[in-house]
């Protein structure tokens, strides 16, 4: 650590552990009023340079769109008809450069952008491919751009133009050849004509939502027309007390909440033999390592898969120039919220009651079951000692047994409901709602033994 250290007084600045000349001190204040009054007062160019300025760094792109949001400026993905090389203003909004896309070289957006300013904007996607360059523009370039979103102003669906890459590339290669040769089709006689040739298009449905932004994240590294975690925004800013991005500026040994998705997930072993994993847990911000030791490991390692929401308790740890979280408790998020978990089940005597059973005592939690009986018409809420943690794991279980229509959950939380289709009881007109526990006594008076589930389901 170099220190600048001044002589006379007490009257130094200190950030960052290091101290400064008073005149250093003064530079910076001067140039933070100037990025303040740029962002005030010209907030689009601004953040289209300073994205532009860390364009190379997914993280930080990633948490400069998450601020973009937060001041109501939509960011675009990658147009073929719009995009510069870097990110630019558009209108009210900032537009993703081309370059920022993978696999698109910058032989390839010089190409792109050279064409449209000699000939003009590409009218479709037959138009783009007559005109590309094939010595640069080739089929890792045209797909990456499809799965982008590079032509959705055209008004083709993604999944319609990967289905024609192959017919695309056809075209481009043909007219890439008439133009070496110096021919002449008998389409540049005619005024017009080439605008009607196209290629087909499959009519095929567009990707699911879920498929689409993998598909931009494979190709930008980051999520640009939505996110995964944008339906629990609010929740996650309730329960978390740090962001991705942020865990590096706080102190070592810092207590944090973080809330994210499971993205990447390595198991491994400790030299005892017992078993760690190694978690990369991404927000809205950006992403961050979590580390889990083989004790909360095994009290959490229901919750650690491939794309489940959790929310991570730990304590930050700097390795060098890289933070971690070294994470205590890792819960699913839906076991954070509020709900009840409802049943149906064809009466009381099926015999399916013993597996719900043995599934349910398995995520014991603090959210109240309620049985559904269809033949009887009646509603039986089990006691407290039969609680459930409402995890995507446990809900999945249930689905698989009794049928993913049978088994709804109802959330009580007004900020987040997870899924639509989740909010509604299955109840029958009529029904009857009876509150009982591992101890009560059922209508004949015969004791029920204590922890003994089912007998008080005798109606």
């Amino acid at each position: 650590m170099t220190y600048d250290l001044t002589v006379d007084g007490t009257h130094n600045f200190v950030a960052n552990d290091i101290i400064v000349h008073n005149s250093h001190s003064a530079a910076y204040a001067l140039v933070s009023y100037q990025t303040a009054y740029l962002k005030a007062n010209y907030a689009r160019q601004f953040m289209a340079a300073l994205l532009t300025s860390v364009k190379d760094n997914t993280d930080k792109v990633s948490a400069y769109i998450e601020e973009c949001r937060r001041l109501g400026i939509e960011v675009l993905p990658p147009d073929v008809n719009e995009s510069r090389e870097s990110f630019t203003v558009a209108g009210s909004k900032v537009r993703f450069g081309l370059a920022a896309v993978k696999n698109v070289g910058m032989g390839a957006v010089e190409s792109i952008i050279r064409s449209r300013e000699q000939d003009g904007p590409f009218s479709d996607y037959s138009d783009f491919c007559r005109r590309l360059d094939t010595k640069v523009v080739n089929r890792r370039v045209l797909e990456s751009l499809i799965k982008c979103g590079a032509f959705d102003s055209l008004g083709y669906r993604r999944a319609q133009l990967m289905a024609a890459v192959d017919s695309g590339l056809g075209l481009a290669q043909q007219s890439q050849r008439e133009r070496e040769n110096g021919q002449l089709s008998l389409l540049d006689f005619m005024d017009g004509s080439r605008d009607s040739v196209s290629i087909s298009l499959p009519e095929v449905g567009e990707y699911p939502v879920d498929e689409m932004l993998a598909l931009e994240k494979e190709t930008l590294g980051l999520y640009i027309s939505g996110h995964p975690l944008s339906q629990y925004r609010a929740v996650l800013n309730m329960l978390s007390t740090v962001t991705a991005v942020e865990v590096p500026e706080l102190p070592d040994n810092s207590e944090v909440v973080l809330g994210g998705l499971i993205t990447g997930l390595k198991k491994t072993s400790t030299r005892r033999g017992e078993t760690m994993a190694i978690l990369t847990v991404e927000d809205l911000t950006g992403s961050i390592e979590v580390v889990v030791y083989p004790r909360p490991y095994a009290q959490s390692r229901l919750a650690l898969r491939i794309d489940e929401v959790v929310v991570v308790k730990g304590k930050s740890r700097e390795n060098g120039e890289e933070t971690k979280i070294i994470g205590d408790a890792i819960s699913t998020l839906e076991s954070q919220l509020e709900g009840e978990l409802h049943l149906k089940i064809k009466n009381a005597g099926s015999p399916l009651l013993d597996q719900v059973q043995i599934i349910m005592s398995s995520f014991k939690g603090n959210s109240p079951v309620f049985l559904h009986f269809e033949e009887e018409k009646k509603v039986i809420k089990a006691g407290e000692e039969f609680y459930v943690d409402l995890s995507g794991v446990l809900i999945g279980r249930l689905e698989e047994l009794l049928g993913k229509a049978r088994v709804k959950v109802k959330r009580n939380n007004n900020m987040l409901q997870l899924d639509p289709g989740r909010g509604k009881t299955v109840e029958a007109a009529g029904q009857e709602t009876m509150v009982i526990s591992s101890e009560a006594k059922n209508p004949g008076n015969k004791k029920v033994k204590k922890n003994d589930f089912f007998s008080i389901l005798e109606l």
